[in-house]
């Protein structure tokens, strides 16, 4: 056996070794520019903030499979500690805000089985108080955090796997939600996103229509209500969003 064989068999035989402990939970250092840290079975959905407020970015993340969240803090070289894992919850998306203005952010979580969405309210050093329940309509999927009656009061709405709807369900300042509101789609949500699409100052919402392959706009009136649908024409079955200046004209896309 050559001398580069030799080198190309203990090479493969470190990266195996790094890679087989990454699974196990041990990888806390970069491997060729890439670390993993192990989150669960079945990933559905990721949000970022500051969770105990040490400066560092922190991860929470849904797990459907495994009915949990987990929260991930950051540490200063850009790994995460151990994830601490909450259980009780069937997870389509999460987000994350402060729902209750104590300047400690929060989650919500959507749970696409109980047709609830949940608060998690922080208590600002990475741990989370125990989830507050709010219904929406049929299996909320994906979320979007906003003030939609700019009344400095945080807001959510949900798209749905099932139904022809988007629910919008308003903050009361204190963490807890008020009753949802449905505004009709024509078949179907997945993705959604919120920005001032006519620049009126006003947050409008924008959700992926899977089935008739079209983004639905729903224009806001500052008061937490929303004008009727209309359809834009996408892509084969659109399932996730983004927002931005795509062509520099001021004006969201």
């Amino acid at each position: 056996m050559t001398k580069l064989s030799n080198i190309k068999i203990a090479v493969w035989v470190f990266y195996s070794v790094i890679l087989s402990l990454s699974r196990l939970g041990y990888a806390q250092t970069y491997l060729f520019n890439r670390a993993d840290f192990p989150i669960g079975t079945y990933p559905t959905g990721i949000a970022v903030a500051d969770f105990n407020r040490d400066g560092n970015l922190d991860l929470v993340l849904g797990d459907t499979q495994e009915g949990s969240v987990s929260i991930l803090l950051g540490k200063n070289d850009g790994t995460f500690a151990k994830r601490i894992i909450y259980s009780g919850f069937n997870p389509g998306a999460v987000a994350s805000g402060d729902f209750n203005r104590d300047g400690k952010p929060d989650v919500a979580v959507t749970n696409w089985s109980s047709n609830t969405v949940s608060i998690l309210l922080g208590n600002g050093n990475g741990t989370f108080q125990s989830a507050m329940n709010f219904s929406t309509s049929l299996q909320p999927s994906q979320i979007v955090v906003a003030d939609f009656n700019r009344d400095g009061k945080l807001d959510v709405a949900v798209s749905h796997n099932a139904g022809t709807s988007v629910s919008v369900l308003l903050g009361n300042g204190d963490g807890t939600l008020r009753g949802y509101v449905d505004y009709v789609v024509p078949s179907g949500s997945i993705g959604i996103v919120a920005a001032d699409f006519n620049r009126d100052g006003k947050l409008d919402l924008a959700a992926a229509d899977t089935w008739a392959n079209a983004v639905c706009v729903l224009l806001g009136n500052g008061d937490g209500t929303f004008q009727p649908s209309t359809s834009v024409p996408a892509g084969q079955v659109p399932v996730a969003l983004a927002v931005g200046d795509v062509n520099g004209d001021g004006s969201w896309t």
